[in-house]
């Protein structure tokens, strides 16, 4: 009788071809972006350069192309995306300085009070006794001057000065106050300390019925008793207006004051009762996918697209367009 010993592969074995499997051709795009966005962002002024020396690596690289051997046509690539990637985003803050730099120095000098028509696009925030949110400036005006254009901006004003109104994510506001830069880095060119702010619009269609349902549930929420019913608005879809200065405070001293921002967790779990819901109801992987990313969209808009939901979201997306295209594996990658 021959006994013949079963063959093991060793687990680095196993190790190295994952790692060799891995696609990380994306990566090098991804760093060559992300290096771009910092330079402008902190050295606006550079945009411009670096947005033509992108493009023209780009047109040049593009020129010799059908030159280069098949072997090396991978690397090249590679580097091409790169310089696009870097290109697109130089070529962003490029377009966008003027009007920045324009609404700077027009609010910003004189010293006197400006009038803006803002389009809020977060939702408003309660910290202390002023309420803060982010919004697009279509039109600024001083005096008989005005400027037009679209700039980012950020507004402080007072609870007591929007009292009655509906001010939330998605309303048509009218400002006036005084404005000073904003920091260099942040996504505001103004921030503004209003003294009073005039709703002209509500919110409207699904932004409307999204603020009613966080109002209900913000409700419904506080009767429970405290300190929980403080926090389970920031929990589910990251309202805080309940959390008061003191709880914000020890959450702060505690490092738990990420408790109550929506995060990737949230998107997950959304995603994972929806496909699993339909996967029950014996959904069919296509209709699974359909009312997963229709769940994550709805819950998107519940809970305000801020940068962190849609850098959530994003990734949700990806994982489900992975999962959609049979690659489960090129998501990981992607991501």
């Amino acid at each position: 009788m021959t006994f013949v010993a079963p063959v093991v592969q060793d687990a680095p074995v196993e190790q190295e071809e994952l790692l060799r499997s891995a696609d990380l051709r994306l990566l090098p795009i991804a760093i060559a972006a992300w290096a771009t966005a910092l330079l402008v962002v902190l050295a606006p002024p550079a945009a411009a350069p670096v947005a033509v020396a992108a493009w023209v690596m780009t047109v040049a690289g593009l020129a010799v192309w059908r030159w280069l051997p098949a072997r090396r046509r991978t690397l090249a690539a590679v580097v091409l995306l790169a310089c696009a990637a870097s290109g697109a985003v130089a070529t962003h803050v490029a377009a966008a300085l003027p009007a920045r730099s324009a609404a700077v120095e027009f609010a910003v000098t004189g010293g006197r009070s400006v009038e803006l028509s803002v389009d809020v696009t977060s939702k408003v925030e309660l910290h202390g006794e002023a309420l803060w949110f982010d919004g697009e400036a279509q039109r600024l005006s001083r005096g008989e001057q005005e400027l037009v254009g679209t700039v980012p901006v950020t507004v402080s004003v007072s609870a007591e000065a929007v009292e009655g109104q509906r001010l939330d994510l998605g309303s048509a506001v009218i400002v006036s106050g005084t404005a000073q830069a904003g920091d260099g880095g942040d996504r505001a060119a103004l921030v503004v300390f209003a003294r009073g702010v005039d709703v002209i619009r509500g919110p409207f269609g699904p932004l409307d019925a999204a603020a009613s349902l966080r109002d209900v549930f913000v409700e419904r929420a506080t009767a429970l008793p405290a300190p929980g019913s403080m926090l389970l608005p920031g929990l589910a879809v990251g309202d805080t207006r309940a959390v008061t200065d003191e709880l914000d405070a020890q959450m702060k001293a505690t490092s738990l004051s990420h408790l109550t921002a929506v995060s990737g967790a949230n998107c997950a779990l959304v995603v994972g009762i929806a496909f699993g819901a339909a996967a029950l109801c014996g959904a069919s992987r296509g209709a699974r996918i359909g009312l997963a990313a229709a769940a994550l969209g709805g819950f998107v808009v519940l809970v305000t697209p801020e940068p962190s939901v849609i850098r959530a979201g994003t990734m949700a997306m990806i994982a489900l367009l992975a999962l959609a295209l049979g690659r489960v594996g090129a998501g990981i990658s992607l991501l």
